[in-house]
C-alpha cells in the first residue's frame, strides 16, 4: 500500500494500482497493520486494507493504534 497526494488531497494504491477509496481525501496516514487513519472535511477514520472503514461514525480526531487500541475524540470527549 502506497499513499498518493494529487491537488493536495490523498488515496491510498493497492498493490494491484487501484485505489483503495472512491473519496480523496484531506490527509492519509501510513499503514500501521492492517490500519491507517483519513481526515475527510476535518474529520477522521481508519480505514482497513479492503477499502472499508472501521467505524460508521467519523470522530473530530484520532491517535494512531497502539497495543490494538486507540484514542478516538467525538464532541470534544
Amino acid at each position: 500500500m502506497k499513499r498518493v497526494k494529487l491537488n493536495k488531497k490523498w488515496n491510498i494504491i493497492n498493490e494491484k494500482g487501484t485505489y483503495l477509496s472512491e473519496f480523496w481525501f484531506d490527509f492519509a496516514s501510513e499503514f500501521r497493520g492492517d490500519l491507517a487513519y483519513v481526515k475527510r472535511s476535518n474529520k477522521y477514520n481508519f480505514i482497513k486494507k479492503d477499502g472499508t472503514y472501521l467505524s460508521k461514525i467519523w470522530f473530530d480526531y484520532v491517535w494512531c493504534f497502539r497495543d490494538d487500541f486507540a484514542i478516538v475524540e467525538l464532541n470534544t470527549k
